[in-house]
């Protein structure tokens, strides 16, 4: 290889470098997310794999394994209010019904029912805003992100990479003149692209990485001149 088409080959390095890392985007859409229902005193072990893209993933009577056991509201005014798990760019959002028979407004999951949400890795989530979006009929919940290994209300464990919402404590009241209150949960996901950098980290940001990347491309350039 001669000085001039070597000098272009760094370049070109170069210029991939740019271009990969200003195209890498921390989002789920496009992603696959592994949702499991679990609640072992119910004998209940539910798992469904989603692509998660513009709709709702998951919903009562879609023909998942989940949504086979979800609730739909109806009545006079709102004939289909289902639960649902919806995943967007950088959240997930649960539409949880107050469907207990025995007690009114609570969900009728026994101790330890949880949702665990297993992202694979595959958008570079570092963890969950602290405080959580609950609907105002929602109560006996915690809006605050809770370390993982928690046993109650949301926590995000940065080694498995996974989600966990607890749902047996959920109650929720009246919700207009639906037969069981639903009531929504929404967890904005921390990701490589919206998280604030410690104080004073040494950790280069893609900026600069990008044009370190083409800097070194000209360099050789001009020695090889």
């Amino acid at each position: 290889m001669n000085a001039s088409a070597r000098a272009r080959h760094f370049l070109f390095a170069g210029a991939l470098l740019v271009g990969a890392i200003g195209s890498a985007s921390a989002t789920l859409i496009g992603t696959s997310v592994t949702a499991n229902l679990l609640s072992p005193l119910d004998g209940v072990n539910l798992t469904d794999t989603v692509s998660v893209g513009a709709g709702i993933e998951i919903q009562a009577g879609d023909g998942t394994n989940i949504g086979g056991i979800m609730f739909t509201s109806n009545s006079p005014g709102n004939t289909n209010v289902p639960e649902f798990i919806d995943f967007s760019a950088t959240s997930v959002i649960l539409r949880i019904a107050g469907a207990d028979n025995v007690n009114a407004g609570k969900t009728g999951f026994a101790a330890g029912a949880r949702y665990v949400f297993d992202f694979q890795a595959a958008a570079n989530i570092t963890g969950i805003n602290s405080s959580i979006g609950l609907s105002s009929n929602i109560s006996n919940f915690s809006n605050t992100a809770q370390s993982a290994g928690c046993t109650a209300g949301v926590c995000f464990d940065p080694v498995a990479d996974s989600l966990t919402v607890f749902l047996d404590a959920i109650t929720m009241g009246p919700d207009g003149n639906l037969p069981a209150p639903m009531g929504n949960i929404t967890i904005n996901l921390l990701t490589e692209d919206n998280t604030t950098p410690p104080p004073g980290g040494n950790a280069p940001e893609p900026g600069s990485l990008a044009l370190l990347g083409l800097g070194l491309g000209i360099l050789a350039l001009r020695r090889r001149r």
